[in-house]
This record gives C-alpha cells, sequence and structure tokens, in this order.
C-alpha cells in the first residue's frame, strides 16, 4: 500500500485585506489550500465489475457503463461529471444527409484494456467499442501512471465511406451532468481562436447564455483557484472549442444547460463567419472522410490550482504535437512599425542600426540583434533590400522582412481579375504558360464567392500561391535575411474550398501552407550552409507552432499603461503558452515614447518603464519601436535597455506566473535557481500605490530577505517574511529575492 502525506502549499491568491483611498495603499497577503503530493508515481488501475469498468490511479477515476455508453468521471474520490458520451454527425456512404450517432444509442457495447507505454509515459488503454448497424465508434481513454488528467478520443470506422465535420465531447446537458454546474458562482473562461481585433481571455459568470473557449478552457469557481480544464490536443485539422450554455435561477445559483468539447465549431471569433455575408449558409466547416475517421485527442484534468492545470495541458500539447524549437538565445532589435509605419525607408533604417550599435551596448550583448522592417518593406527597392542587410551585418546584426502570404490587399471583387505576381512583379502562370488571375487563386465558400476577412483569402494550397511563396522566400534568402515576420495568416486557416482535394479543413490548409513555407526555409539554409533563420507570426491561430518558432501572443500593444492592460491579460492566461505551444512567445514591439499615427501625448517615463517590464516577463523576444527623432526616445532606450539586470532576466526565457485570478493581474513571479523574481503593476494614471507583500504566500518562511529592485538597482530587506513597495502611477517594478530557496 501506498504510502500518502499531505503538505501545505501557499496557493498565490492576492486578497485585498485594507484600502485607504487617500493614499491608494493596499496590503496583500497570502491565501492556503492543501495538496496531496505522492512519495512515488499512483499507477493507473483497471477493473470490471458486472457491466461497469473502473480506470484510475490515485487522482482519477473513470468509471464506463457497458449498458448505457456512459461514463463517469471522479477526482479524489469526488464524482464531477456524469453520464458523458461521445457524438457524432456522420454522412455514410454518397448520402448528403447527416445521421446522428452517439454512443448511448449503439446497439452493443464491447471493451479491450492493455498496458501502453507512449510518449505521455505508462498506463493503460481502455478502449470501449459502441456498435451500430453501418458503423463501429470506439472510444479510448488513456490514463497514465501518476497523471492528474485524462487522454481520451474516438474512432468511427464504416466499410462505406463515412464523412463528418462536427464531433463533440458531451460531459454536461441532453442526459450528463456536472457537480461543478451546482457551484454558485461558476465562471468559464472564454479563449481566442486568434489574436486579431483586440481580442481577450475573458472570464465570464456562468448562468448568461453561451459561452466558448478555443483549443483549452476551463470551468471554475469565481471563489476559487480549483477549475475543470478541458482542451484540444490534436489542433492541426478541426476548429475544437469548449461550449458552455447556462443559465441563473432567481437566487443566481448557476448553471449548466450543456457543456461539450465541440470538433468543428465555427464562429465569427475563429473568422469564418462575418455574420453579414459569410453564415452558416455559406460556409461550413470541412470535412474528413475516409473509412476510418478520428477525433481530436481531448485532455480533462480537475485541478486544485488552475495554474498547474493548464501548465500541464501546455506539457501534454507538446507531446502532442511538438513546436518549431529555437536553440539559440532569445532575439532582441528593431522592429519598424510603431516608429515608422508607412514612413519606413532606407535611411531611417540604417540609422537605427547604427543607433543601437553605437548607444546600446548592453542589449543583445549575449544574443544576435535584428533589425526588422515590418509593413512597408516592399515598398524598398532591391538595390535597398540588398544595402540594407549589408549595412546591417556590417554592424554585427542581422536584417528582418515581413510579407503576408496568404492575403490580397485589395478591396474589391473585381481587383480579382488581376493578374496574379510574385515579389519581382512577375506574372505567375501555369505549367502551360497560362497567367493565374487571383480570382484563381481565392479562397471560395460554397456559393462560388470569393471569401475576405483581413484582405481576400488566399488558399495555401493553390500552386499559385505556392509559386508566389518560393518566389519571395527565395528573393529574402539570396539576399541574406535572418528573420521573418509572417503577418495575416489567419487568413489561409478560412473555412472554404481548396484547390486540393485532399485538404478539407480551414485547419489543414493553413498547417499545409505553414509547413510548406518551414520546409522552403529549412531546405535553402542546409543546402546554403545558413545560420538558423528565425521566423515569426503576427496574427495567426493560437495553435500555430509546428512550423515557426515565435508567435504574437496578442494583438498590437502600444504605449499607454491601457494597453499594457490590454496585452497583460493575455499574459494572465496565456503564459503557460511560452516554452510549450510556441517556442518563443512574442508580445510584440516595445513603444517607450510615442508610436507615429498617436494623436496623444507621448507615454510617461513610468508607462514606458511598465512595457519594458512586461515584455521581461514575457521570457520572450525584446523588440523596441520608436523613432530616435525625438530626443526623449533615445533617453529612455539607453536608460532602460542598457540595464543589464533587467536584459540578464530576459535571457532567462521564463515567463512569469499570475499570482492572481481576475481579469488581470497585476502582479507576477517567477523561481529562477535560488532567486525569486516577483513583478508588480499598478494601472491607476492618478496616484502612485504601496503594496505590502506576505512572501509566505510564494512558499518562503518569515525571515529576513535581501531584495533588489531590477529596475532601480536599489536593494533593501524583506523584514519577517514581509514586503514593502511603493509603486509609481502608471508604473511597475521587478524585484530580485536573493536566496528564496
Amino acid at each position: 500500500m501506498k504510502k500518502n502525506f499531505k503538505i501545505t502549499v501557499a496557493v498565490i491568491a492576492v486578497t485585498v485585506l485594507a484600502l485607504f483611498a487617500a493614499y491608494n495603499v493596499i496590503i496583500l497577503t497570502n491565501n492556503y489550500k492543501s495538496l496531496k503530493l505522492k512519495t512515488d508515481p499512483s499507477l493507473a488501475v483497471f477493473t470490471k465489475t458486472g457491466g461497469y469498468l473502473t480506470l484510475g490511479n490515485d487522482y482519477l477515476s473513470l468509471l464506463y457503463d457497458l449498458n448505457k455508453g456512459t461514463y463517469d468521471l471522479s477526482y479524489n474520490g469526488i464524482t464531477f461529471t456524469s453520464s458523458a458520451y461521445f457524438s457524432a454527425s456522420v454522412k455514410i456512404g454518397g448520402n448528403t444527409d447527416k445521421i446522428q450517432y452517439d454512443s448511448l444509442s449503439a446497439i452493443s457495447h464491447t471493451f479491450t484494456s492493455l498496458n501502453i507505454a507512449d510518449a505521455f509515459g505508462t498506463g493503460i488503454l481502455l478502449s470501449v467499442t459502441n456498435i451500430f448497424s453501418e458503423l463501429a465508434m470506439t472510444q479510448r481513454f488513456y490514463l497514465y501512471d501518476g497523471a492528474e488528467y485524462l487522454i481520451t478520443d474516438t474512432e468511427l470506422t464504416s466499410l462505406l465511406e463515412i464523412a463528418t465535420n462536427d464531433m463533440r465531447q458531451i460531459l454536461a446537458g441532453d442526459g450528463a451532468s456536472t457537480v461543478l454546474g451546482n457551484m454558485k458562482k461558476l465562471s468559464f473562461l472564454e479563449t481566442p481562436y486568434d489574436n486579431n481585433e483586440y481580442e481577450e481571455f475573458s472570464p465570464r459568470i456562468v448562468g448568461k447564455g453561451i459561452n466558448y473557449g478555443y483549443g483549452v478552457s476551463m470551468i471554475y469557481s469565481e471563489s476559487a483557484m480549483e477549475a475543470l480544464i478541458i482542451g484540444a490536443l490534436d489542433n492541426g485539422v478541426f476548429k475544437t472549442a469548449l461550449v458552455a450554455d447556462s443559465k441563473s435561477d432567481i437566487f443566481y445559483k448557476s448553471s449548466l444547460n450543456k457543456l461539450y468539447l465541440h470538433y468543428g465549431k465555427l464562429s465569427y471569433e475563429s473568422r469564418d463567419y462575418d455574420n453579414v455575408t459569410r453564415t452558416a449558409d455559406s460556409i461550413e466547416h470541412g470535412y474528413i472522410r475516409g473509412n476510418t475517421l478520428t477525433s481530436p485527442r481531448m485532455f480533462y484534468g480537475y485541478y486544485n490550482d488552475y495554474r498547474d492545470g493548464l501548465e500541464q495541458y501546455g506539457d501534454a500539447a507538446k507531446i502532442a504535437e511538438p513546436i518549431l524549437e529555437w536553440e539559440g538565445a532569445t532575439p532582441v532589435g528593431y522592429n519598424s512599425w510603431a516608429a515608422l509605419e508607412f514612413s519606413v525607408n532606407y535611411g531611417l533604417l540604417t540609422q537605427m542600426s547604427d543607433y543601437i550599435k553605437d548607444n546600446l551596448p548592453s542589449y543583445g550583448k549575449d544574443t544576435s540583434v535584428y533589425i526588422n522592417v515590418d509593413s512597408g518593406f516592399d515598398w524598398l527597392s532591391d538595390a535597398e533590400k540588398a544595402a540594407f542587410v549589408s549595412h546591417v551585418n556590417g554592424n554585427g546584426q542581422k536584417a528582418g522582412a515581413y510579407w503576408t502570404p496568404f492575403s490580397y490587399w485589395k478591396s474589391d471583387k473585381s481587383d480579382l481579375n488581376m493578374p496574379m505576381t510574385d515579389i519581382d512583379d512577375n506574372v505567375i502562370t501555369d505549367g502551360n504558360g497560362k497567367p493565374y488571375t487571383y480570382a484563381d487563386a481565392v479562397l471560395k465558400d460554397n456559393n462560388g464567392e470569393p471569401i475576405k476577412y483581413n484582405g481576400f483569402c488566399l488558399d495555401p494550397t493553390h500552386p499559385a500561391v505556392l509559386k508566389r511563396i518560393d518566389a519571395f522566400l527565395l528573393k529574402i534568402l539570396d539576399m541574406g535575411y535572418e528573420y521573418l515576420k509572417l503577418d495575416f495568416v489567419v487568413d489561409g486557416a478560412v473555412e472554404g474550398n481548396h484547390f486540393d482535394p485532399s485538404v478539407t479543413t480551414g485547419t489543414t490548409a493553413y498547417n499545409y501552407g505553414m509547413k510548406y513555407l518551414h520546409d522552403y526555409i529549412e531546405n535553402y539554409t542546409a543546402a546554403h550552409g545558413k545560420d538558423p533563420f528565425f521566423l515569426n507570426i503576427a496574427i495567426s491561430p493560437v495553435y500555430s507552432g509546428r512550423y515557426v518558432h515565435s508567435r504574437r501572443l496578442s494583438c498590437d500593444v502600444f504605449e499607454t499603461i491601457g494597453s499594457k492592460q490590454y496585452y497583460l491579460n493575455t499574459l494572465t492566461y496565456a503564459w503557460w503558452m511560452n516554452g510549450r505551444i510556441i517556442s518563443v512567445a512574442d508580445p510584440d514591439h516595445m513603444v517607450l515614447y510615442r508610436h507615429k499615427s498617436s494623436t496623444e501625448a507621448p507615454a510617461s517615463y513610468n508607462e514606458a518603464l511598465s512595457t519594458v517590464n512586461s515584455v521581461v516577463i514575457s521570457g520572450s523576444l525584446l523588440m523596441w519601436s520608436d523613432d530616435i527623432a525625438h530626443d526623449e526616445s533615445q533617453i529612455r532606450a539607453e536608460a532602460l535597455l542598457n540595464n543589464t539586470r533587467l536584459t540578464y532576466l530576459a535571457s532567462r526565457k521564463i515567463s512569469f506566473r499570475p499570482a492572481a485570478s481576475g481579469q488581470i493581474s497585476e502582479a507576477y513571479y517567477c523561481f529562477d535557481g535560488d532567486d525569486l523574481y516577483i513583478a508588480l503593476f499598478n494601472f491607476d494614471f492618478l496616484r502612485p500605490r504601496t503594496v505590502t507583500l506576505d512572501l509566505k504566500a510564494y512558499g518562503l518562511s518569515a525571515k529576513e530577505y535581501l531584495v533588489e529592485n531590477i529596475n532601480t538597482g536599489e536593494t533593501f530587506k524583506a523584514k519577517n517574511g514581509k514586503l514593502y513597495l511603493t509603486l509609481p502611477k502608471e508604473g511597475s517594478y521587478i524585484v530580485r529575492v536573493d536566496g528564496a530557496k
């Protein structure tokens, strides 16, 4: 019999104890929970008792009812999902009508169990096959030794060809239920499909209609950190969302009408509908076809602290779909967009290269410095593009370019009749020399109408689009560019009808195009003995890490404290993505003074400080973007970007954890070796804020610690495990607690 022991672990939950309006003083202290830790792994065990199958370890237990085709899930002996089942809408043979199949209505149920050992670990696979007259539906449940989560997928098989674009794991409603639905003030996290249109991670109070979160989401108690976390581990074919349909009674008690993971969920947020011309009548999720069809794998876990759960989901997602790792140091440098926008020119770009070399010696000291041309790159002449590379290389730097491979930037359908051209304005032709038009290559809906989202959406599988990619990449690679930012690539993921008949969903087409881009670059650099090429994407689906090194976490971020709040909402719920579903997170450029088209007053110095700190704690790219024609831009850059304490921390590539839940956390932390780092933000634009932190909340004892403010270099002592700090208005500080472990 295994021996268990309990230890008390401090869980960061920031509690406001006192607020003194006159001085805007906030005292922060800790909250505690008890977690059960194991001295050895909890082994998965399978048993059968009558018509019931049990698969469990010391954390989770699945009980499958062979008589009903449903299953219950329990965590530490408490059942939180009952009578769950799988459902699929299927076309069989040449039939154009869908038939609904679910495990509840099968003629019979059989099962097998076997021991498994794979990348997730060792454990047991339980397979339950639900038999219908036309097909078989096999539900597979994977439980691993010591795992706090369950993985499940479903396979449909038939002697006839079958097709589906709609599969669901039903977890509540239509006969299924969840104990979470009986909790008051239940919350649901809406997670965005991409980072366009300033989408946010939005905690929603359950009881107010339909909410959904793409990829992974959670349903949790508003008053606690505990959560049920559910997400798709395979994101290469379907657009998947967790959907919650809820209501509240007159006593404000929330209940779930339905909770299900939907493989094939389209919406305005998935960029497939515009609620005007692009609707369910003209666009549907693409079908997968064959004699054997498999759903994405579902991750299912219940956690006392949702931060642990999201990190474990990220670890599992990385195993399921390995990412393209960047083995080098985190790139730093310059991005032209905020500073210059469409006024980009050769003279200003080379001036920036010289300025960074001469005035920012600590910026990029131990890594490569990239000078990146953003939108407007194609406005440079070929001679200027080549001379730019030569100039920055001469300064010991690397050159970066910009492109939108799946977008055609015209506003009218008549423009689609234009011949399609490449980067050199050469007309792209087919094998017989016939010119392609953009109308040939644009993605079309079920009515044959061209699809437009950001620009007109180009089909990533069309040969004209692929030839266009070849020409662009060959050009910049031959010139010596070593960094490429791809933007608005989400246009390539919209559902539609594709040239390649084997590519039947928008997500499959997107991955087809991204893989093509990646493979071209990899093959070129290998053939020419070049250094690794850094590939970055901006506006894009969340799950893009297989073919690029870096992805923007949010939409555009600029200089104001309000813009920092928007970005930190993303970090509050997406910190775990860095290193898990993308190798290097991109928090967007750092604007320290004012972006070019701003009509507002320049940012304050405190806002600039918050900008740099928000980027550093993301464990990510550092890309500055200011116009040095403003003297203040130079003053701030030299003060903030030459701070070796900050640049060292950035080089560690550590994404800080949020210290609290809510729409935006104001505190974040990480451990680096024996040191504890804490980042604190003050979003008040009028008054400073005094904060008292109880370091016991971070697992420290009530003793004296040496603390360093890495922004100012000031050192002081935290006595009796208490840390006192005054944040300037609109400002922030990162502090290091020495020898915390």
